[in-house]
């Protein structure tokens, strides 16, 4: 198998080299190896202050004329929720990119997060999205985006629905 080379950012993060889009698919098991380590779980969970009781991995290939517009992601959970762009694949000729607006200006900003880094926000507190992809098919970007929730949604999401019918019942039969 390949050793990922392992390093941290200026703020500690946990980051890995850049791939080809072969050295992607030969390496996703170490990668996803490593996402999954206590040392790399403790690293996030000391940053977000919190241990998650649900978190997501997705990744996200943007190629030529995608983009994510503009969100304030999160659902209806309760609790604290943080989202991690790990950049995995940047091309030198990538031209979609990780903007949001400044909290406290409304100033659009550009992430000067680099291939290997996480950028790592509260959710629901951070505008943010991905500009379109304008250049070719050997353009594509590639991140793994994780969802740190501290309360899952799943027993929440119940207890709504649970509530919403015993609420159809009572206007229905009074």
């Amino acid at each position: 198998a390949a050793v990922l080379e392992q390093h941290t950012d200026d703020n500690g993060l946990a980051a890995v080299q850049r791939f080809t889009e072969a050295e992607l698919e030969r390496n996703a098991f170490d990668l996803v190896g490593y996402i999954n380590t206590p040392e790399f779980r403790n690293r996030i969970h000391q940053r977000i202050g919190y241990v998650p009781e649900s978190t997501r991995v997705v990744g996200r290939a943007y190629r030529t004329g995608e983009r994510a517009d503009w969100i304030y992601g999160g659902n209806l959970t309760p609790g604290r929720k943080h989202t991690g762009i790990l950049q995995v694949n940047v091309p030198d000729c990538n031209t979609a990119q990780f903007e949001y607006r400044d909290p406290c200006t409304g100033e659009v900003r550009e992430s000067a997060a680099k291939v290997g880094t996480m950028i790592l926000f509260p959710t629901k507190k951070l505008y943010h999205r991905i500009t379109e992809e304008t250049g070719t098919d050997a353009c594509t970007r590639f991140d793994i985006v994780f969802e740190f929730t501290e309360t899952s949604w799943i027993p929440y999401a119940r207890k709504t629905m649970n509530h919403g019918v015993e609420r159809l019942k009572t206007l229905a039969f009074d």
